[in-house]
């Protein structure tokens, strides 16, 4: 899959300030909630929608490959929609590995 352009100036001073190097990857992913509702604070409310806050990490565990073989504990770090109704998820491990094992 071809890297998206970054959408304003400076987007790429993110990728600038990585501690790790990216590996690309085509692994089928499946997320896993470790738990069924959380608080937290609105910002901001609309006919639309609300903008808010949650008051504790959003705990997860991601499974990678075909049928899950590996699975990795972790948190939500960030979550932003894009075009055509997906969404785009960032999730920083509990522990550092080797992305090179899990490409594929």
């Amino acid at each position: 899959m071809p890297k998206p352009e970054p959408e304003h100036e400076g987007a790429t001073d993110t990728a600038n300030r990585r501690r790790d190097p990216r590996i690309p990857t085509e692994t089928p992913v499946q997320l896993v909630l470790d738990a069924g509702s959380f608080r937290g604070a609105a910002q901001d409310l609309s006919a639309q929608g609300i903008c808010f806050f949650l008051e504790s990490d959003l705990r997860v565990r991601v499974r990678l490959g075909p049928e899950g073989e590996v699975e990795l504990p972790g948190r939500l770090v960030r979550l932003d929609s894009v075009t055509d109704g997906k969404l785009v998820l960032a999730v920083r491990f509990d522990q550092r590995i080797d992305p090179r094992v899990l490409s594929s």
